[in-house]
């Protein structure tokens, strides 16, 4: 609802009532007319009255009309966490999309992604630093479980303090994700809450972000979400050469940086 229309007569009495709570029907029916000009009947204010009561927005005290404070709060609640999660997007959009790079398929990020990230957890395999990761599916894993990655073996012999969040809940994710990063002694956990199809990487004052095209991650999705005595690598792989278009941002920003890794729950 939004009376600042006032153009209903519902609108109008929320108006009134926002400046002037605790009016009887006559009152709140005579504030309207002068107020608006309108030749609304007594019955129609009336009316929708009780049906705002009905709905839990307006409560009558006395015979007296006043907005429903319950409401208000859950209203001022509701549009301050719609506020801030838009601007906090709209403001993370606007900053990290600055610097893009485009690959054809998942084998050229997943090289990408093991120059950068991997050399940068090479460079300060001995610091206090950590990385945090958010990842429906961890391909950079599964692509390569029969071989030897190179962004792999960094991770198992380095001391950097891996957070992992887990935002797709199937049963690759349990069996090779998991369990890999758990050898590995990272913090690693599922948060369904988030349910998105979004990447992120996050390391000292640097964001790597991508979404992959919906019909990819989909068919991924659904791959990972079955049951195999093995892992369906061949499949995978096929997956992972299919020609697509993935755009990657990046930003170098440690205030959002910091940020950002506040979303995570693995980061307390």
């Amino acid at each position: 609802m939004d009376f600042r229309n006032h153009s209903t007569v519902s609108d109008r009495i929320m108006l009134i009532l926002s400046e002037n709570p605790g009016l009887k029907i006559k009152e709140l029916h005579d504030s309207i007319a002068v107020r608006f000009h309108a030749s609304y009947s007594f019955q129609a204010t009336d009316k929708a009255a009780k049906k705002l009561v009905s709905d839990g927005i307006l409560i009558v005290k006395e015979r007296k009309y006043y907005i429903n404070p319950g409401w208000a709060l859950a209203l001022k609640e509701f549009s301050e966490k719609v506020y801030s999660s838009t601007q906090e997007k709209l403001l993370f959009e606007a900053r990290y999309l600055s610097d893009k790079k485009e690959f054809n398929n998942l084998v050229e990020l997943d090289n990408f992604l093991s120059r950068i990230v991997g050399g940068w957890i090479n460079n300060n395999s001995s610091k206090p630093v950590s990385v945090i990761v958010l990842a429906p599916h961890c391909f950079w894993l599964t692509s390569n479980i029969d071989r030897d990655h190179p962004f792999v073996h960094i991770i198992a012999n380095s001391k950097i303090k891996i957070f992992y969040l887990n935002t797709r809940d199937t049963y690759l994710d349990h069996e090779l994700t998991e369990k890999f990063y758990a050898k590995q002694g990272a913090l690693f956990r599922f948060d369904k809450r988030q349910n998105n199809l979004e990447y992120a990487i996050c390391f000292d004052s640097t964001i790597l972000y991508f979404k992959l095209p919906d019909s990819l991650a989909k068919d991924i999705d659904l791959l990972y979400s079955k049951k195999a005595a093995r892992v369906p690598i061949e499949k995978l792989r096929i997956l992972y050469e299919k020609k697509s278009n993935i755009t990657l941002s990046t930003i170098n920003d440690k205030a959002l940086c910091e940020e950002f890794k506040k979303r995570f729950p693995a980061n307390s």
